[in-house]
């Protein structure tokens, strides 16, 4: 099983979180909230920055994936993604 946590690395703000079975499942959510969230998904690097870490497979070896538009104003919102394996016994 697999947590999860997407959110503002400047802030410390939690965007969403949960738990699911899969690290695959983990990735689909947090990539379709990116690039689907007003935030982010009219900035091209954040866009870029996921197609590319869904390319390369990051999402299955990476515990955080931090996004964020190089090119974009002092006052873009970077968003990152934590994703932690666990055991299905705990808080249980």
């Amino acid at each position: 099983m697999f947590e999860f946590r997407i959110y503002s690395p400047a802030t410390d703000e939690t965007f969403i979180n949960g738990r699911m079975l899969r690290r695959e499942q983990v990735w689909e959510t947090a990539s379709f909230f990116i690039l689907n969230d007003s935030r982010w998904k009219y900035s091209p690097g954040v866009v870029l920055n996921v197609i590319a870490a869904d390319k390369q497979g990051a999402y299955l070896e990476s515990s955080t994936l931090d996004f964020f538009d190089a090119n974009s104003s002092y006052d873009s919102i970077p968003v990152s993604v934590d994703i932690a394996e666990i055991s299905p016994y705990t808080d249980m």
